[in-house]
């Protein structure tokens, strides 16, 4: 894991174009633009709260993104994000992500709460959230009626959860 650089632009807009891995996450699939200027934002967030997203890599390979995030629309708060490239599905790797995200948000950037959206039929987002120890904080729908589940954690209960 480490924050994006501007050489990950190809990477990002891979991912971002991808419809299948966008179709969960608000706004959907992303031009190269659009991926271009989401990686302007992600560093603006770095800067800005010392929080952000991470490129995520095994063996060198460039395998998604996972971390936190301002939300659209003035939602309050820092939202946890992550996508996962399809070759890497069901190996453990967003459970790995969100922890190490998560970790560092309440242990290095005394973040106190972070909150994540997952859609009703996202069931694998569910359980990664689920298994890191968020809850379920409020049922809600979508613009489009869609149903979602807002999850959260706080750093009380991260810390709660930790072994020793």
């Amino acid at each position: 894991m480490r924050p994006f650089t501007n050489g990950d632009d190809q990477n990002l807009a891979r991912l971002h174009g991808d419809a299948e891995l966008m179709a969960n996450l608000r706004g959907g699939v992303q031009t190269d633009a659009e991926a271009a200027a989401e990686l302007v934002r992600y560093g603006e967030c770095w800067a800005a709260h010392g929080v952000g997203i991470w490129a995520l890599f095994t063996e060198g390979a460039f395998i998604g993104e996972c971390g936190l995030r301002l939300p659209f629309g003035g939602a309050q708060g820092l939202r946890l994000r992550f996508i996962i490239d399809k070759p890497y599905w069901g190996r453990g790797f967003a459970g790995e992500a969100v922890a190490a995200s998560l970790g560092f948000a309440f242990e290095t950037a005394a973040i106190e709460r972070v909150r994540a959206v997952a859609r009703e039929r996202n069931p694998a987002s569910k359980r990664v959230l689920e298994r890191a120890g968020m809850t379920v904080e409020e049922f809600s729908r979508t613009d489009q009626g869609e149903e979602i589940r807002i999850y959260a954690i706080t750093a009380d209960a991260w810390t709660a959860m930790q072994p020793g």
